[in-house]
């Protein structure tokens, strides 16, 4: 699955730019509820839909999500993948001032470590849907290179499961939370 997901990604950057009025690159930060917080890279794409209205799509690599949950150590990779709508409220001015959200897929993989044994552990996480509202800022310079900078909510939950452990049955771990992020984007 999460081939195919990465591969839908992958197709609408490559597509998009035919249509698009903004691509960009930028540093996230994502806060969750039960997992520490880190730092990742990402990619948003912004089609045009109409005069003040834009089709989003961000993806952000986050690789040091992790806690530790009873005498286990569970570090999760998490790929939020965001699709969704946003209004630009001046999108002719100096500094334009957007709101948006839509649905949110969230790719994850994980590790588990017990403590008390020092050892590895086989664990399993599988990808999950949720949702997500975005409030940003964005200023365009000349050439089209511009800057942006963004405050989400990310709202998902993922579940971790041990493979015929009877301790390690499944963890439940509430991955939402408040996200931002900052980045340079080509406005053509």
């Amino acid at each position: 699955m999460k081939r195919f997901w990465l591969l839908v990604c992958v197709l609408v950057l490559v597509a998009a730019p035919s249509g698009a009025s903004e691509i960009g690159v930028g540093v996230g930060y994502w806060d969750t509820e039960a997992a520490e917080d880190d730092n990742g890279f990402g990619l948003k794409v912004s089609l045009d839909a109409g005069a003040n209205w834009n089709f989003d799509l961000r993806a952000t690599f986050f690789d040091g999500h992790g806690n530790v949950f009873g005498v286990r150590q569970i570090d999760i990779e998490a790929t939020p993948v965001d699709l969704g709508v946003s209004y630009d409220f001046n999108p002719e001015g100096p500094a334009n001032v957007y709101a948006g959200g839509g649905f949110n897929y969230t790719l994850y993989k994980s590790t588990s470590f017990n403590l008390v044994r020092q050892a590895p552990e086989q664990s399993r996480i599988k990808d999950e849907p949720g949702w997500y509202a975005v409030v940003g800022v964005e200023t365009t310079m000349q050439s089209g290179i511009g800057f942006y900078a963004e405050a989400l909510y990310r709202q998902n939950k993922a579940t971790v499961q041990g493979d015929g452990l009877v301790e390690f049955d499944a963890i439940k771990i509430d991955f939402a939370g408040p996200a931002a992020t900052v980045g340079i984007s080509y406005h053509w």
